[in-house]
């Protein structure tokens, strides 16, 4: 019943007759629950684990545990007390609680020498209590509180749709101790208040992606404190680590505004690899040993912000000065974060040090009383692996913003460096005087490889990379067919996307080795494979090197760091081979390549068509037709989008919903259409958007309103564009005015945008063929909680529900002939049904 009151909250529902059903539902609710005098019930001696684990069983839902003792030793151990239902565990009354301390205050009740708490279960609140784990050392990895969800404990997550608890609270708490204070495998829905997290000798709060799982539940901690046992701590030891690195899926990890506020991080730092929105603000960092990054961002991790904080340097080993802002710095670099109206006290390494970050903003942070030891205070240049790995080419910052940082220019903050393109730059510095600036203007690394269809030939096999026909096994071949052949697509600044041609399915593997694999030797069997990539998510990319003096390439999964190398074996099977090995004394050493792992990368050139096609009709209809867009920026028009030329582009301000429109001058047939993003930088302001087609103007430039405009087509496209993203119309489509549209506030310049189709009279329909491929909706509109039933599918095609911002509400597989899609848990408004490349508006009212 309660999980049923939260997802009724959830819902969003106005109407008064479900916000008194709700209010009755949680009036019965806590009705029921009860408070337990957990003495009374149980005692406060004995066996305490077993006394407590019998306590949470024989509980209710909803149901308040008390421990009114002031200590209960319960005796340590490697034994787990698992909490499965929704329960609160909470202590006695606190006295002199006060909340604008950090961390926890008043605490009269200790649950001392405990045992793992495993939360499986939503809504488990900790309140007014603490819970104290023996430290049995550095070699035992034990955790206090392990809320990781079963889907994540299976042998295989990353093919289990994964689930995460929600509701977890802790409030006025103290824990301390564990290599790990919480665990929460795919992260959990969760708020820490006035908590005291301390002496956890791996990671305070750990969120750590197995799978495939694009987003994870908002945290919030505020006026927490989160400490160290000092004497272990090492340079990846952090206060909190949301990490959804070291794997190669390609989606950076949605934090739905994980935020920290008002906390204070003693000797350690806030990590996040692999991951997007979130925030640091109002928070106090204190180092004064030197052993952690502060704040580190890493693994293309975007659209961070970190704010008003005070980051007090007191590290009095010149050599171990605080690193106060890490972002990535090897070949994976991070960008859109705002550093603002931060404070930075004392002697200091750096305030940032990255590689090749793009949409940086420091703006308003205060410099008077720091110190740099570095010779930049921030450099955007520093390559962690350049000596040992160098790479043949740089890979340029660009749009940096440095402005209205009080003290910066001073000289004891020493420099700012990086290097940025040649043309088309955006950098604005301010603050550092002339003498401290090192801004180096180069040519944007090209593609070492053009857009283009290749085979893939191994050097010592001879044999080209090829696919079965179904996608199900790689292997290598003497064949030439389409099976062989593999579509390669830049993806800026230096990976690419490779798809067979054969299957339309993508090269893809879940992880790549890591140093521990090296180091413990473990076997070289991993392989990739090839993975139907559903529309609007992100695409698999690879890294592809070429080797100086010779016409081969490398080949390696793009988010590895370059540390596993594909190779080809005598008998046609492929797999992963180590690039390094350690010394005697634990240093990285780079392997030699052998011939196995070189590829030639070879051009496909296509046969005359013995059959040509009489008259194939299709040719870009946009080229040079009148175009409009929101607004204009830097005198680039939308006719630059539809000139021909694929390198210039169009570019609006940083509007809400920013547009282009095409107006056809007549209505066509329409094949296609392709979106070319921008060749230069900033290809990810082109995400998430929408492709419009009408055959009459739209009348208006609201997004929501054109999307329901009568007659309107509606292509949702999730991921950024590539070069180009191919857009397929459904049956029958026609069309005069094509419109791109901005789901969010950004800016807007596409490259071109091709509409691909023919004339109303050439008698060329849109090439698919509408008895295989049309699916019907019925009924639409409905009424919330309707079933929907989707007509004329066939068996196992994925089908999604969508909703305006592009998130995947629901997916499932296709059945034969009809597949129905339960509606109870949406709201009103306008979703899209999306089965193959159809996509359909549907009406819930």
């Amino acid at each position: 019943m309660f999980k049923l009151a939260i997802n009724f909250i959830r819902t969003n529902i106005s109407s008064r007759l479900s916000i008194f059903i709700f209010l009755l539902t949680c009036n019965c609710l806590f009705l029921q629950a009860k408070d337990i005098d957990f003495n009374a019930e149980y005692g406060h001696s004995g066996n305490l684990i077993e006394k407590i684990q019998r306590a949470i069983d024989n509980a209710s839902s909803g149901d308040v545990i008390i421990f009114k003792s002031l200590h209960y030793n319960l005796g340590g151990g490697l034994e787990v007390i698992t909490i499965d239902k929704p329960l609160t565990i909470q202590g006695a009354e606190p006295e002199g609680f006060d909340p604008s301390f950090f961390g926890a205050s008043g605490i009269q009740t200790t649950l001392g020498d405990t045992v793992t708490f495993a939360f499986r279960s939503d809504d488990i609140v900790f309140k007014n209590i603490s819970i104290v784990r023996k430290d049995d050392g550095e070699a035992v990895f034990d955790i206090l509180i392990d809320a990781r969800h079963t889907t994540y404990l299976e042998p295989n997550p990353e093919t289990i749709e994964q689930e995460h608890y929600t509701g977890i609270k802790f409030e006025n708490v103290v824990l301390n101790g564990g290599a790990f204070g919480v665990h929460s495998g795919n992260g959990i829905g969760v708020e820490m208040t006035n908590t005291s997290l301390v002496n956890w000798r791996r990671i305070g709060y750990w969120a750590n992606r197995f799978g495939r799982s694009k987003s994870t539940p908002r945290g919030v901690f505020t006026s927490c404190v989160i400490t160290p046992k000092k004497d272990v701590i090492g340079f990846d030891d952090r206060a909190v680590s949301y990490d959804a690195g070291n794997s190669e899926y390609p989606e950076v990890w949605d934090t739905n505004d994980t935020t920290f506020d008002n906390c204070q991080i003693n000797e350690t730092g806030i990590a996040v690899s692999r991951c997007k929105n979130f925030t640091i603000k109002n928070t106090t960092f204190n180092d004064s040993t030197g052993a952690v990054d502060l704040v580190h961002i890493e693994e293309f991790s975007n659209d961070i912000r970190v704010q008003n904080n005070i980051f007090n340097c007191s590290v009095e080993d010149f050599t171990k000065l605080t690193r106060i802002c890490q972002l990535d710095r090897e070949l994976q670099p991070s960008y859109n974060i705002q550093f603002t109206n931060n404070r930075i006290i004392g002697t200091y390494d750096f305030f940032i040090s990255a590689y090749a970050s793009r949409d940086i903003t420091v703006i308003g942070n205060d410099f008077r009383s720091g110190d740099a030891g570095n010779e930049n205070s921030i450099d955007f240049t520093y390559y962690e692996s350049r000596e040992r790995e160098p790479i043949p080419v740089e890979i340029l910052s660009d749009n940096i913003i440095i402005m209205g940082n009080p003290g910066l220019g001073y000289s004891q903050n020493k420099n700012f460096k990086v290097q940025i393109p040649n043309e088309n730059n955006n950098i604005y510095v301010e603050g550092y005087t002339d003498v401290q600036q090192n801004i180096i203007e180069l040519d944007p690394a090209p593609p070492v490889v053009e857009d283009g269809m290749y085979e893939i030939v191994n050097k010592a096999t001879g044999q080209r990379l090829s696919a079965a026909s179904d996608g199900s096994t790689l292997m290598t071949t003497d064949t030439a067919d389409e099976n062989s052949q593999w579509r390669i697509t830049f993806n800026p600044p230096y990976s690419y996307h490779i798809q067979n041609v054969g299957n339309d399915k993508y090269l893809e593997t879940h992880v790549g080795y890591t140093e521990f694999d090296v180091f413990t030797d473990q076997p070289q069997t991993l392989q990739p494979f090839l993975n139907d990539v559903p529309s609007g998510d992100a695409l698999p990319f690879w890294s592809i090197a070429g080797l100086e003096g010779s016409e081969y390439f490398e080949i390696f999964p793009g988010g590895n760091e370059r540390q596993a190398a594909y190779s080809a074996n005598d008998d046609s099977s492929t797999n992963f081979v180590f690039t390094f090995e350690f010394d005697m004394y634990f240093r990285r050493i780079k392997l030699p390549l052998t011939d196995a792992e070189k590829w030639e990368i070879r051009p496909v050139i296509a046969s005359p068509d013995p059959n040509p096609d009489p008259n194939p009709g299709i040719t870009n209809l946009a080229l040079n037709k009148p175009a409009t867009q929101s607004s204009e920026l830097y005198g680039l028009t939308a006719s630059f989008a539809v000139d021909g030329d694929r390198d210039s582009f169009s570019h609006t301000d940083n509007d809400a919903n920013a547009w282009i429109e095409i107006d056809l001058g007549d209505q066509f047939n329409i094949n296609e259409i392709k979106v070319w993003n921008r060749p230069d930088c900033c290809t990810d302001r082109l995400g998430e958007y929408q492709v419009f087609t009408s055959d009459v103007p739209f009348d208006s430039e609201d997004i929501v309103a054109t999307a329901n405009q009568s007659g309107v087509g509606i292509f949702f496209q999730e991921a950024t564009a590539a070069r180009p993203t191919s857009v397929g119309m459904d049956a029958g489509r026609i069309a005069r005015y094509v419109r791109i549209q901005l789901i969010g506030t950004n800016f807007l310049h596409p490259s071109e945008i091709e509409v691909m189709g023919t004339p109303l009279d050439s008698g060329r329909d849109s090439g698919i063929d509408t008895q295989e491929n049309a699916v019907s909706i019925y009924p639409n509109p409905i009424l919330k909680g309707d079933l929907v039933t989707v007509q004329n599918t066939k068996e196992g095609k994925a089908i999604s529900l969508v909703d305006f911002a592009g998130r995947t509400l629901v997916k499932k597989i296709t059945q034969k002939g009809q597949t129905t899609i339960d509606t109870s848990d949406l709201s009103s408004g306008v979703y899209f049904v999306v089965v193959d490349k159809n996509i359909t508006r549907l009406m819930v009212n």
